[in-house]
Order: structure tokens, then C-alpha cells, then sequence
């Protein structure tokens, strides 16, 4: 397998363990609360990383298009799908399949795809930077959760 994907697939297999060990340490009580209103709860982040491994997937690979948005729409969009997100086994199960998804493709991508670029809404980025962006992206959400947790009183590394 190419380096670049082999890293790119191995950092993002070590964020999702830690975004399911988060998930798995989060007491029951804890998993629908936040810190403020306007903050995800545990589970929002993990449905929230999940819809997003999905999402980026698809636009990486050519399927989808990622939304023409502001900030705030897009925030939203996702607050909105945030609503129906079920329970900690529904979420686990959809981090499980869309990320399963996703290192499947990895490990089929072609050089000639490799080397190509990504029209993205930030403009044309490589195709070898783009499949660093659902482990980068779900890094970010992981800390908000690891923080989350130190805010209710657990201080333990998970």
C-alpha cells in the first residue's frame, strides 16, 4: 500500500479508537448533557463525527458535493440532523460502518486517484492532503469530547 495512504489510514483508525473509547467511557447520564446550550453533548460530537466521516468520504471520492454554505448554515445543517441521532448503540454502530466505509476505499485507491486533486470549498486541494481530512476533522471533536468529560469530573485518560 502507498505511505501516504497507510498513514493517512492508520491516524485516522487511532482517532476513531479514541472516539469510541471516549464514547464507551461516557457515563449514561453524561452522554445527553453539555456544558452550555449552544454546546454539542457527548453523543451529538460522536453522531456529529460519524455523519461527518460520511460526508467527506463521499465528496473525496467524487459521490457527493459537499454543500454550498456559510459557516453558520452548514453548523445548522448538521444541528438539525443532531436532533434524530438515537442512541449510544445507533451511533457507535454508524461510527463503525461509515469509518469501515472509508478505509475500504482507502485501501482501493488507485495511484491515479492518489495523485489527482479535489475540487473542494476551499478550493482544489490534493487528493493525498484531502484523505487526512475525516481523521483531522474527527481529532478536533475527539479533544471537545475529552474535554466535555474533564468538565463533569472525569480526569482519567481514556
Amino acid at each position: 500500500m502507498n505511505p501516504q495512504i497507510e498513514s493517512a489510514k492508520s491516524e485516522f483508525e487511532r482517532i476513531c479508537g479514541r472516539l469510541l473509547k471516549n464514547l464507551a467511557t461516557t457515563p449514561d447520564d453524561k452522554l445527553n448533557w453539555s456544558p452550555a446550550p449552544s454546546a454539542r453533548t457527548p453523543l451529538e460530537i460522536a453522531f456529529h463525527c460519524a455523519k461527518s466521516i460520511a460526508l467527506l468520504h463521499g465528496c473525496i471520492d467524487g459521490r457527493d458535493t459537499m454543500p454550498s454554505l456559510t459557516s453558520e448554515q452548514f453548523d445548522a445543517h448538521f444541528r438539525e440532523q443532531e436532533r434524530n441521532l438515537g442512541s449510544r448503540e445507533d451511533v457507535v454502530k454508524m461510527i463503525h460502518e461509515n469509518s469501515a466505509a472509508y478505509i475500504t476505499w482507502l485501501e482501493g485507491l488507485s495511484e491515479e486517484k492518489l495523485s489527482g486533486t479535489w475540487n473542494s470549498p476551499f478550493g482544489e486541494v490534493p487528493v493525498a492532503t484531502a484523505i487526512t481530512f475525516p481523521g483531522f476533522h474527527a481529532s478536533g471533536h475527539v479533544s471537545q469530547l475529552e474535554y466535555i468529560q474533564t468538565i463533569y469530573g472525569d480526569r482519567v485518560w481514556h
